[in-house]
């Protein structure tokens, strides 16, 4: 958890949970287990101190982090974890969604996962966004001693909160990339690192056989694609999506909403 992040694409990490599992061939060269980890794990200071990467655990004292930070800023979220890990339980979720909406006029977070079907099935069931609402409002009256409730409310999909998926290869991008397309997100995005092989991510097949043109739907991991082919694919949608995207281009680091 940094407030500061040698990461390209962010500005800070924050772990509400860490540890994670092997589930594809890209997962051979991570670099949370095999670079941080190790020097982590010796750290009798860290929470890390004594575990192995596979040990998942949840972190509780950590959800209020991103509360503190006062600075707008773009956070990785979990980059020692993967956040829909079978392990890590269902209101654990809920509650790190809650600090998300608590913060919506302030930070831009950037969820990444390898297990996007959980992810789908997560934000699709109903009613779940009353019971983040909830959250987020208690965490708010335990903080401030004010009661939100006649005017905090919740919506997903949070306009701050990047949902993106991990694609090594082809295989993982033809499995993962419908998925995401099927999770509620203000913006979608990849990550294509390490990239195994050449991948085509111009058209996917989903499950009824069709083809969905993914270069319209996701925000792009940055090396696939150039700032001005992006701005001008923007500029020709006609959806709110398209505005969002333009208007957080031309205002990097600030929050940026769909009118």
């Amino acid at each position: 958890m940094s407030d500061k992040s040698g990461i390209e694409w962010t500005e800070a990490t924050w772990n509400p949970a860490t540890g994670c599992v092997k589930v594809s061939p890209g997962c051979k060269f991570c670099y949370a287990k095999h670079k941080v980890w190790p020097r982590l794990s010796k750290n009798p200071k860290t929470v890390y101190f004594g575990r192995k990467f596979e040990d998942v655990q949840v972190h509780p004292e950590r959800l209020d982090q991103p509360i503190r930070w006062t600075k707008p800023r773009m956070i990785f979220v979990n980059s020692m974890s993967d956040l829909f890990h079978e392990d890590i339980p269902d209101e654990f979720i809920e509650e790190v969604f809650a600090v998300m909406a608590l913060t919506e006029r302030r930070h831009i977070f950037q969820v990444l996962t390898k297990r996007p079907e959980r992810m789908r099935d997560f934000l699709n069931t109903e009613h779940r966004w009353v019971t983040i609402e909830g959250l987020a409002q208690r965490r708010y009256y335990e903080k401030t001693g004010d009661d939100p409730a006649m005017w905090m409310s919740v919506k997903l999909p949070l306009l701050n909160v990047w949902l993106g998926v991990s694609v090594e290869n082809q295989e993982t991008a033809d499995e993962r990339i419908p998925l995401l397309l099927e999770t509620p997100a203000a913006v979608r995005w990849l990550s294509c690192e390490p990239l195994l092989e050449a991948i085509d991510i111009e058209t996917i097949e989903n499950r009824q056989g069709l083809k969905i043109a993914c270069i319209e739907e996701i925000a792009l991991y940055k090396r696939f694609i150039t700032r001005e082919q992006f701005e001008a694919l923007a500029r020709e949608q006609k959806n709110n999506y398209g505005r969002y995207m333009l208007d957080l281009l031309q205002r990097p680091g600030e929050y940026g909403a769909a009118e």
